[in-house]
């Protein structure tokens, strides 16, 4: 294996205390999350997983439901006084310092999230590169239904091929943390796929979303890193870099 140069994390549930910054705009903003919500998240779910919708699509739906249960206009600034309650784990801030005393000078952001979250969450840790989705607003700063996809939901992988071709870094180099089924593509790429407490990553992810096949881990269990915690996270990235300490 190739010496690690970067590092990319996953965002919700890897960097943040939170596992989904859409829903945390709802949960926020006091809108319901009953089981009608649950149930209309499923139904665009499946949709965009048959491609009867595009992605574009389903964010435009989610901030509908959002503004119409939330009953009231959404500021911009509402929006950065939501993501900046949201917590960092501290045994990421570990890791970073660990790799950049492994000589890793760059760390991306690649994320199905919110990039307002990212943004923050990146200032805060001097990652460099960001790669999220964008929340739109009007001329006055409110919030609209609709959104601009930076990071598809199975399209981490291209996200990363085109970071790793613009900075000229292998696949091989690169380490990526991620910590859901979504993040299999990403796996599926890098010379250090790190899996994040998502068993499921590992046992047929088919079973969750049986009308699509893309949950499918194309890798040897030897090639894989798995911890169950952010805590055995630091000790593997440790490992990780062991073979080049006396170089």
């Amino acid at each position: 294996m190739r010496r690690p140069r970067i590092i990319i994390f996953d965002m919700d549930g890897v960097i943040t205390k939170i596992k989904n910054s859409w829903r945390y705009l709802h949960q926020y903003f006091n809108s319901r999350l009953d089981e009608s919500y649950d149930n209309f998240s499923k139904k665009l779910l499946e949709k965009y997983l048959k491609k009867e919708i595009s992605y574009t699509r389903w964010i435009t739906c989610d901030i509908e439901y959002l503004l119409r249960n939330s009953k009231r206009k959404i500021h911009r600034k509402d929006i950065y006084e939501a993501y900046s309650k949201v917590e960092i784990y501290d045994e990421i801030k570990s890791v970073i310092k660990i790799s950049l005393e492994n000589n890793v000078k760059i760390f991306s952001i690649v994320s199905g999230g919110v990039s307002i979250l990212a943004r923050i969450v990146a200032e805060k840790l001097s990652i460099s590169e960001i790669y999220a989705n964008h929340l739109l607003f009007d001329e006055k700063g409110y919030l609209i239904p609709a959104g601009l996809p930076i990071v598809e939901p199975l399209g981490k992988d291209e996200v990363i091929k085109k970071l790793l071709n613009k900075l000229g870094i292998d696949e091989n180099e690169t380490i990526f943390i991620g910590d859901s089924i979504w993040d299999i593509p990403a796996f599926n790429i890098v010379g250090y796929p790190i899996i994040l407490g998502c068993k499921e990553c590992l046992y047929n992810s088919n079973k969750r979303f049986n009308i699509y096949s893309v949950f499918k881990l194309n890798r040897s269990y030897d090639d894989i890193i798995y911890v169950d915690d952010h805590l055995k996270l630091i000790i593997k990235i440790k490992d990780v870099f062991k073979p080049w300490e006396n170089l």
